[in-house]
């Protein structure tokens, strides 16, 4: 993992008011010092406040600022939408596609993810590609079938470079907002089966580059026993990162261990 720097990826949903999201950056750049840390903070923002984060994030830092979605059109007449060039214009390193939620809620596909994340490419914006699969899928002994589909298509037209600069998220879908908590072995058999495919589907130097993170039902309290499973080189926290107190101790736990 020596090439791979660590991402505790906190994803605010649609949550927190201007005032709300830049107290809690002030807080969060206040206690991470990136002289005595090597890792990656992604904040995963609602659009109407990308800019004005960014904006405060001015000499070195720990954090980077990220988009929860995207169009795949650079412009047009999409009400309602924000495209790649715009995610750019106003700060934003990553941009999270294919989440779970929006998966269920808004009917997004493989398809519709891998235009995305090329879009994103094109305007210099690293895609956060969410894949995972649901509790039937796993139960009916599934999951590498669903994550090779994932991969193959989410990624196609992909380079190996466009791969290093792509962040992979495995959340099984059934671990997302339930409480439920994938274990160890459930976790490095994933993470270890999206790693060998990467080696298939691009290269060697992709498979060992690439970053994939750990998402679902995340907490303070097994975050150490995350961080302790081989292939994992992060986690993505979702409704544990609002309240700032328990968003850092998950940092300091990576940064730690790191």
């Amino acid at each position: 993992m020596a090439e791979r720097t660590p991402i505790v990826l906190s994803n605010w949903k649609m949550n927190k008011t201007v005032n709300q999201s830049l107290d809690y950056l002030a807080n969060l750049m206040r206690a991470t010092d990136p002289k005595s840390s090597r890792m990656e903070i992604i904040l995963c923002v609602p659009f109407s406040v990308i800019k004005i984060m960014a904006d405060k994030i001015n000499g070195p830092s720990l954090i980077s600022i990220s988009g929860q979605d995207v169009h795949w059109e650079q412009w047009g007449a999409y009400t309602g939408e924000i495209s790649s060039p715009m995610l750019a214009d106003v700060g934003a390193k990553f941009c999270m596609i294919g989440h779970s939620e929006r998966r269920k809620y808004f009917g997004e596909t493989d398809e519709i993810v891998n235009q995305k994340a090329l879009a994103l490419l094109k305007s210099g914006v690293g895609p956060i590609v969410c894949i995972g699969e649901t509790l039937e899928e796993r139960q009916l002994g599934l999951t590498t079938n669903i994550l090779e589909k994932q991969l193959r298509v989410s990624f196609n037209r992909f380079s190996a470079s466009d791969m290093e600069k792509t962040v992979i998220l495995y959340e099984p879908r059934w671990a997302i907002g339930t409480g439920k908590f994938a274990d160890s072995d459930q976790i490095a058999q994933a993470h270890h089966y999206i790693r060998s495919k990467l080696e298939k589907l691009f290269s060697a130097q992709s498979a060992v580059r690439t970053r994939i993170i750990y998402g679902g039902s995340v907490t303070p309290d097994n975050i150490a026993a995350i961080w302790k499973i081989e292939d994992v080189d992060g986690v993505g926290v979702g409704g544990a990162s609002l309240d700032l107190s328990n968003f850092l101790q998950i940092v300091n736990a990576v940064s730690g261990a790191a």
